[in-house]
């Protein structure tokens, strides 16, 4: 297809010509905005950062003091807390232990107490069969000594296959 006159793609139109005028001249003035902000910067760089830094400062000085009455808030707020949270601990803890004695439970100390109680009871009786034991209880109580025969068999001779032993 042949490029008219009027067609703005065409090649010498007087479009092509004030559009490129007009991008060019944008192009410049970019150009130039860029190189004025460059100097501006260079020449009121090391003002505006130090006056940037004292901003920050003000502004951490005053971010650190919100922080720490939040964090005071806080540990305030928690202790409160923790009072009633103690409390209502206690509380709960003091009913289910009515409600588990009231269904015959046994608590922590009395299972404590039963099992020093059967310890006890345990030490007498290994005392009682150690007396019952030694020779001199033995002979002193008046009872018989075992007939040999049996302390023999009980030393090792085995009983024969197929009998059984008599209970006495």
């Amino acid at each position: 297809m042949a490029a008219g006159k009027n067609d703005p793609r065409g090649t010498g139109s007087p479009f092509d010509s004030e559009l490129g005028k007009s991008v060019s001249d944008s192009a410049q003035r970019i150009w130039l905005a860029g190189l004025g902000a460059f100097e501006r910067a260079r020449e009121e760089g090391p003002r505006v950062f130090d006056a940037l830094v004292e901003q920050g400062q003000q502004m951490n000085e005053k971010a650190r003091e919100a922080a720490e009455e939040a964090l005071r808030t806080v540990r305030e707020s928690a202790n409160a807390a923790g009072g009633t949270f103690g409390r209502l601990e206690q509380a709960i803890e003091e009913r289910i232990a009515r409600t588990l004695n009231r269904m015959g439970v046994i608590t922590r100390a009395e299972v404590a107490d039963l099992s020093a109680q059967v310890g006890q009871l345990a030490d007498e009786m290994h005392g009682l069969m150690r007396q019952s034991r030694s020779p001199a209880a033995a002979a002193g109580s008046g009872k018989r000594a075992k007939p040999a025969k049996t302390a023999k068999r009980r030393a090792g001779k085995k009983k024969p296959a197929g009998r059984r032993a008599k209970r006495r």
